[in-house]
């Protein structure tokens, strides 16, 4: 039963994996629509960065506490 919960866990890596592919695509598509606003864009591209790696570590802590590792 906890290897079906840690795999649902996983599951949540994966998710994470696809909201760095659309943040990063569209912020991509707006630096392409708008150069000059590269600047501005800059500065919430980090904090929009920690927030979805914050869910990813969040995820494997969660992992790993149910398999009983930590």
């Amino acid at each position: 039963m906890i290897q079906i919960s840690i795999g649902i866990a996983a599951i949540g890596l994966g998710f994470v994996g696809i909201g760095l592919g659309f943040f990063f695509g569209k912020l991509l598509e707006g630096i392409a629509r708008n150069p000059g606003a590269m600047a501005e864009m800059n500065r919430f591209v980090f904090l929009g960065f920690a927030l979805i790696e914050t869910i990813a570590i969040y995820i494997l802590v969660l992992a790993f506490l149910l398999y009983g590792k930590i």
